[in-house]
């Protein structure tokens, strides 16, 4: 495509020639020069994502788990090569969330989702030039702008996927904040639940380890003080920075990694009180007596210091419990 910009039709082919069996494979290379005209012209109307989705061979294939592991594995691989500073920084983020949020108490959807989204959340770097990324001095006001926009853009590129929204969505929020100052959509902290802050703690450890244009990397100690710092200043989570360190190797403060030392039961119970439901439908839905279901939402309520429904809810969409997770 480049070699076509700069020198026409002939230009593409004497380079694809040029570098057959070298670069390309043979194959490839004569296939091209056979019918170059077409292929650099792409797509004669439309979208040129839909026609790539059309001459792929496996259209319509569905993919098992490992077969999505391995592609959202390769994604991330890909990303990381744009940079020689974010070599394995995906592959790392994902394993580091992954394990946080089976410390946290997780259930097993939620650790494979906060992982999966790992591997893909700097997707969107691709679409923001190597000159900002590379730059060793600060950024301007438009390329700070640009630089914003990454986890904007790895929404829109996965979303394109049929299957991935949940992925796309807990991706693109790793650069949100609790205290509603992240970017790019300044989300306030109820509407961040846990895997989102695990996930964003997960980058801001990893990212202090790596090295930058405009830094050298941390030692491990000063990364988790690092975060921990931000947990303090009410942007990142402190129960989701404590469950990284605690997966980073790093020994956990505190005697439990969720709020006020909420067992995995009474986070499933504070989940239904703040949907609505009665004593009646959690005894339902989890299973048990009534009379359990009551005494459970009398434990929680205690442990967590509020004395109704309503403010039951309010501290779990605080601290992003809004969704269960056992």
């Amino acid at each position: 495509e480049v070699h076509h910009r700069i020198g026409g039709v002939d230009g593409a082919v004497a380079m694809v020639r040029e570098r057959s069996g070298g670069q390309f494979d043979p194959q490839l290379a004569e296939l091209f020069c056979a019918d170059a005209q077409a292929i650099v012209a792409g797509p004669p109307t439309g979208d040129s994502w839909d026609a790539a989705l059309c001459e792929a061979p496996d259209h319509g294939q569905r993919l098992d788990d490992q077969s999505l592991d391995e592609l959202l594995i390769a994604l991330g691989d890909f990303v990381d090569l744009k940079c020689p500073f974010t070599l394995g920084h995906s592959r790392a983020v994902a394993k580091l969330a992954g394990d946080a949020a089976e410390f946290a108490g997780l259930g097993r959807d939620a650790v494979t989702l906060t992982r999966r989204a790992g591997h893909v959340h700097d997707l969107g770097r691709i679409g923001v030039s190597n000159q900002v990324w590379s730059k060793p001095t600060p950024l301007s006001a438009a390329e700070f702008e640009r630089m914003r926009l990454h986890p904007y853009l790895t929404l829109r590129i996965l979303s394109r996927v049929k299957g991935l929204e949940q992925v796309a969505q807990l991706a693109a929020n790793h650069h949100e904040r609790v205290d509603g100052t992240g970017y790019p959509r300044s989300l306030p902290g109820a509407a961040l639940s846990m895997p989102d802050r695990i996930l964003a703690a997960a980058v801001g450890y990893q990212s202090a380890l790596e090295p930058r244009p405009y830094r050298e990397p941390l030692d491990a100690a000063t990364a988790a003080r690092r975060i921990r710092d931000r947990a303090r200043t009410g942007e990142l989570d402190h129960v989701a920075v404590e469950a990284v360190l605690h997966a980073a190797g790093h020994r956990a403060r505190g005697s439990s990694s969720r709020p006020d030392g909420l067992t995995p039961r009474e986070i499933e119970v504070l989940c239904l009180v703040a949907r609505g439901a009665s004593n009646k439908e959690i005894a339902a839905a989890l299973t048990i007596s009534e009379k359990t279901a009551r005494n459970h939402v009398e434990r929680t309520y205690a442990k967590i210091g509020v004395s109704n429904r309503i403010g039951a809810s309010m501290y779990a969409l605080r601290h992003g419990l809004t969704e269960p997770l056992v």
